[in-house]
């Protein structure tokens, strides 16, 4: 019987640490995506809404495009062998090309679709419920609220590699001094003219 853990837990300063990069790194997007969305709210919404649905359009036709090729491969074979040879070899080029890109199309699809999630939606609820003045405050609250479902999230999707109490604890310490001291930094240098 084996008694070796493939997987190792993480020391409390390794959890702390990983904890700070984590979530100063994700509050730090958060608040410069929707303080950028809040400035240029409808010019992001179109950007990101005109992005999901090109490249969810253009990965639409590579499945319907692979579904058809599929079937006149299948149609040639069978019934006519001088079919595969008539097509033109452009069509053939442009969908070799559009097989290969299509895992890239889907990924921006998706990428823009959750930037439009945690940067337009947050920026349309500030706009709406605040003036101008105040937002700061409410653009740091949002990505503070976004960032703490993020990075919990996160430890429950990685709970394995927190086995020890300690490690725990300390996660979530270093989740509050990152998001923290990213605040800090960003009061110091924003208001501070």
């Amino acid at each position: 019987m084996d008694t070796s853990n493939n997987s190792q837990g993480l020391s409390p300063i390794t959890s702390l640490i990983t904890g700070i990069l984590i979530s100063m790194s994700l509050t730090l997007f958060l608040y410069l995506g929707i303080a950028l969305s809040c400035k240029y709210l409808l010019q992001v919404s179109l950007s990101l809404i005109s992005i999901i649905i090109i490249s969810s359009f253009i990965f639409w036709i590579n499945i319907k495009h692979d579904y058809m090729s599929d079937l006149m491969n299948m149609i040639s074979s069978t019934v006519a062998f001088d079919f595969r040879f008539s097509r033109p070899r452009y069509v053939i080029s442009i969908s070799n090309f559009l097989k290969r890109i299509n895992p890239y199309i889907g990924i921006l699809a998706t990428c823009s679709g959750l930037l439009l999630l945690s940067w337009a939606v947050p920026a349309f609820i500030i706009t709406l419920l605040s003036h101008t003045a105040t937002s700061d405050r409410y653009i740091f609250l949002s990505a503070f609220l976004m960032n703490i479902a993020a990075c919990t999230a996160y430890f429950f999707s990685n709970r394995d590699q927190f086995t020890v109490v300690t490690s725990r604890i300390s996660f979530f310490s270093g989740i509050l001094m990152g998001t923290c001291g990213v605040y800090a930094i960003l009061s110091i240098l924003l208001f501070s003219t």
